[in-house]
């Protein structure tokens, strides 16, 4: 006789043959089989926490041997089958598995229906675990071809496994065998048709299930009903699933909390209803046993809260959790930290995740990522490296790629330099990020384009152009090596050049400084067009800009031709005004006119702007031709061009630049059809004043200006804009 293991003497225990411990090929009382069944089912859950050792599964496989090479079953006791099938079954080796399908065929002949219906399901569970499809479908097969009736149960136990690996197409056929062979779907079931619809976003079908279930008199319950309205949520169907509300209300289905939270959750989110949601919160409770908020409804509840900003309900919430016990999650800490974020208080944040922190919430990458890029964002850099060396060295953090690169452009936005060079030495473990040397390793992933562009915009925006150029340079000689530093682009490029060129029209800078930025931004310039890579038009228009604020004709008429020549560039009329505003600037009016008619002869006329008509008005005002402002308005005015005020103001100003006699008629134009059409403003009024008193015209041009206003508006008007004028 086998030895007796711990295994075995738990097996032993449970006799599910034809009386306690009758031989397996005996006759026992019809009643044996329900305490057999009950037995088994208790088995089934012990055992489903029991770890068989190694020596006791060989034990089981030896006894399971011996049992299949006996001819005759007279001398085994049930219980020593059973506790054999129950081994086998929890070795987790699918090859037990197929030896306890021998052991069933070869003992079923002797044992009940109800028995042979029970040892199939435990059998079909084992087989789905280990995904042994064809086995358990083969099995289906096996049980029909005995005349043995599956059940309901066991199509349950395949059609949820089939649901839950998205085979929907097996599930609609074992739904449909079901129906063949007289076997009635019961609330399980439906609900597993109507997850599957859902699962398939297929919110008519599952509704059409829902209605099928009605009408086999099948009643819902809260499964069923938190099945369809968790659809309705994920489609936004508001119609279905204010029916379903209405439905369970007045069925007086037993609510439970996992309903009681989709309830809540489909008024706030798919209604848009938080008075319904929060009543909906307070009121099933206290009518239903089974629907206690759980930390996932008091989360909905916050979510609502921080999305209709409801903070008058948020405090009570927070003390209902307190009461409760129930301990925030990592969800809660992550809607809190949403809402203050929300709200722009930084300090909030910072000890809500502390407070949180000290309480035993875990804190994960997730929260601290944000944590990080919002703290950035608000400029507190220095306490987002505090809650890093706080919190984050208690879970081994490190921003992810997104984190870190938004930190990078936070501290190139603010000019921060010293916090992009602590994160660029913290990420990546090198104290000088200028080198490119073997044992430089980063210490998660090599630093992007990206990373070393921001580096060197917090440099130069914190006035270090030395530094963010030592990294240029080294960049710029390693592309000529086997191994660069990394990969350059337009975008890495252009964002140095418009950094410099920006830089260059800082007031603040000597003359001397701003001519050097200058060099350095066409000196970036140079580098990327000997790279053949397309300059947009983005980069002219700064360069333009600046070299016209810095007066240097020269540059201005280097850039237009190299426009003139750039084959890869498609000019529009933001090229075209930023190349006559830059000659305007430099003082060279003929030239601003010059591309005015180049604009015209290349049949972009249709494509002029009302910045573009202001430029060449102003051009020709400084360069005293009237005549050719005259002729360009006129032309204007016939195309029906949509002038604005300040078109007005600049023809305006460049009448009156003609002299005296101009003046007049500069007056009436305003005085007629400017304040008709467009309306009257405090610039042309002091453009006028202003050359009034340069052509020492009598007081009653002033007063035929102020006259002007004052019909325009009123005495209070008039008086603060002359009044203004005379204080300049």
């Amino acid at each position: 006789m086998l030895r007796r293991s711990r295994v075995s003497l738990l097996l032993s225990v449970v006799h599910i043959a034809r009386g306690s411990g009758g031989k397996v090929g005996q006759h026992a009382p019809s009643c044996a089989c329900a305490t057999a069944s009950k037995n088994a089912h208790w088995l089934g859950q012990a055992l489903h926490t029991t770890r068989l050792v190694k020596e006791d599964v060989v034990e089981v496989r030896q006894r399971a041997h011996a049992i299949l090479s006996t001819a005759t079953l007279e001398n085994v006791t049930g219980s020593e089958v059973r506790s054999v099938l129950e081994g086998l079954r929890n070795s987790g080796s699918v090859s037990d598995l197929f030896m306890q399908k021998q052991i069933l065929n070869k003992v079923h002949p002797y044992v009940s229906d109800a028995a042979k219906a029970n040892d199939y399901q435990s059998l079909m569970r084992g087989l789905l675990r280990k995904q042994q499809t064809v086995a358990a479908l083969e099995l289906l097969s096996d049980m029909k071809q005995q005349n043995i009736n599956p059940g309901v149960i066991m199509y349950n136990i395949l059609v949820q496994h089939f649901r839950k690996q998205g085979n929907y197409h097996q599930v609609e056929a074992l739904f449909a065998d079901m129906k063949q062979m007289g076997i009635e779907p019961d609330q399980f079931t439906y609900n597993q048709l109507i997850k599957m619809y859902c699962d398939k976003q297929e919110l008519g079908g599952a509704y059409q299930i829902y209605q099928d279930l009605l009408r086999a008199r099948v009643k819902p319950n809260s499964h069923i009903y938190n099945a369809l309205l968790s659809g309705c949520l994920v489609a936004g169907d508001q119609r279905l699933g204010v029916s379903l509300i209405h439905n369970i209300r007045a069925s007086k289905t037993r609510i439970d909390t996992l309903l009681l939270n989709s309830i809540v959750k489909f008024l706030g989110t798919v209604t848009n209803d938080f008075d319904a949601a929060f009543e909906a919160y307070q009121e099933l409770p206290a009518r239903f046993t089974d629907a206690q908020p759980d930390i996932i409804t008091y989360n909905i509840m916050l979510d609502l809260v921080r999305r209709f900003q409801r903070n008058d309900k948020k405090a009570m919430i927070l003390s209902e959790i307190h009461e409760t016990g129930l301990k925030p999650t990592q969800h809660t800490l992550h809607i809190l930290l949403k809402d203050e974020m929300q709200s722009g208080h930084v300090d909030n944040v910072t000890k809500l995740l502390r407070d949180m922190d000290q309480q035993g919430v875990p804190v994960d990458d997730k929260i601290l990522n944000d944590v990080m890029t919002y703290l950035c964002e608000q400029t507190a850099f220095s306490t987002a490296f505090q809650l890093w060396d706080e919190i984050g060295w208690k879970i081994h953090y490190e921003p992810n790629g997104r984190t870190y690169h938004a930190m990078f452009a936070s501290f190139a936005k603010a000019g921060d330099s010293d916090m992009a060079e602590k994160l660029f030495h913290r990420l990546f473990e090198q104290r000088k990020p200028l080198t490119n040397q073997k044992n430089d390793k980063p210490k998660q992933s090599k630093p992007t384009t990206s990373i070393y562009t921001n580096l060197m915009l917090a440099y130069i925006r914190a006035g270090k152009p030395q530094s963010a150029m030592k990294v240029y340079y080294s960049i710029q000689d390693s592309l000529f090596t086997d191994s660069p530093i990394v990969p350059v682009d337009s975008i890495f490029y252009s964002s140095l050049i418009q950094a410099f060129s920006k830089s260059a029209q800082n007031t603040s800078l000597s003359r001397e400084e701003q001519n050097k930025e200058m060099s350095t931004a066409l000196q970036i310039f140079t580098d990327m067009r000997n790279r053949k890579l397309p300059v947009d038009k983005t980069i002219y228009t700064q360069l333009l800009s600046t070299a016209g604020k810095l007066g240097d004709a020269e540059i201005v008429r280097q850039l237009h031709k190299l426009i003139k020549v750039d084959m890869s560039l498609d000019p529009d009329i933001s090229i075209y005004n930023a190349i006559m505003n830059a000659y305007n600037w430099t003082g060279q009016q003929s030239e601003v006119i010059d591309v005015w008619e180049t604009i015209q002869f290349s049949g972009l006329e249709m494509q002029i702007d009302q910045a573009s008509v202001s430029i060449v008005l102003d051009a020709c005002g400084h360069n005293n031709m009237g005549y050719k402002a005259k002729a360009i308005w006129n032309e204007l005015r016939r195309q029906q061009f949509p002038l604005h005020r300040n078109n007005w103001t600049s023809y305006v100003e460049a009448l009156c630049r003609m002299g005296p006699k101009s003046w007049s008629s500069a007056q009436l134009l305003v005085k007629d059809r400017m304040i008709r059409e467009v309306g009257l403003d405090k610039k042309t009024v002091q453009t006028l004043l202003s050359f009034a008193r340069k052509y020492n015209l009598d007081d009653t041009a002033t007063a035929s200006v102020r006259q002007m206003v004052v019909d325009a508006f009123d005495e209070v008007t008039a008086e603060e804009w002359v009044k203004r004028d005379d204080a300049l």
